[in-house]
Formats: structure tokens, C-alpha cells, sequence
């Protein structure tokens, strides 16, 4: 798994969760690091965040699906009000993420998600 977002701290929780869950997760601060590590090591599931500097989650996830069109993608954002994140939410899934999520979520609701994104790839 990669994990994609600017904020180092939610970046490293995520992953502290997921490798408890007992899964291989990497990071990237940004869409164009992320896009790099693709290219090194593909993976079944990127999270990435929609709001980012360089590039953001709405181009990279775009770029993901023209070169990774079998990687899993769950969208997040905590851009805002709801209705803002909820936009970017919807967003992200208009481009191409199978799930979203919005910021701050609870670490159940992200595991569900995740094991759910997951097992529709084998389906």
C-alpha cells in the first residue's frame, strides 16, 4: 500500500495502523514522489489525500488509473466544511478512486474500508 498525503502525521499514522493490520505500506508526500514510486514498486492500494501541493490528489489519481488502471484508490480530504469535502470527496471518485473518506475518520471506519476496497479486487 501507499499512502499519499502532505501531512507527514496523519502519512505515518495511517501506515502504523495498517502495518498492525499486518500490510506493507509506504509513503509520499505528494502526487509527482508518488507517481515515482509506482514506477519502483506498484502496489494494490494507494490512499491518497485530494488537497496537496505540487500535485494534487485529483491529477495523481488520474495518472494512477492511466498507467495502474488495477491499483485500488481510496480518495480522502478534509478540505473544509462537509459540503466542500464532500465535493472533493465525490471528486475523487468521479476520477477514478474506488472509495472515499473524509478527515478526521476513525480508525475502524478506515480499516472496514480498506479490507473492503481489497476484497472487491479479487471479485
Amino acid at each position: 500500500m501507499l499512502v499519499v498525503d502532505d501531512d507527514a502525521d496523519i502519512r505515518a499514522s495511517i501506515c502504523e495502523i495498517l502495518c498492525e493490520l499486518g500490510y506493507q505500506c509506504s509513503q509520499a508526500p505528494e502526487g509527482n514522489l508518488a507517481l515515482c514510486q509506482l514506477d519502483r514498486q506498484p502496489v494494490d492500494l494507494v490512499i491518497i489525500d485530494i488537497l496537496m501541493p505540487e500535485r494534487d490528489g485529483v491529477e495523481t489519481i488520474q495518472a494512477i488509473k492511466a498507467d495502474w488502471p488495477r491499483t485500488r484508490i481510496i480518495a480522502m480530504s478534509g478540505g473544509g466544511s462537509g459540503m466542500v469535502a464532500d465535493y472533493l470527496l465525490r471528486v475523487g471518485s468521479g476520477v477514478g478512486a474506488q472509495a472515499a473518506i473524509q478527515k478526521p475518520f476513525k480508525i475502524a471506519a478506515l480499516t472496514e474500508l480498506v479490507m473492503k476496497v481489497l476484497a472487491e479486487k479479487t471479485s
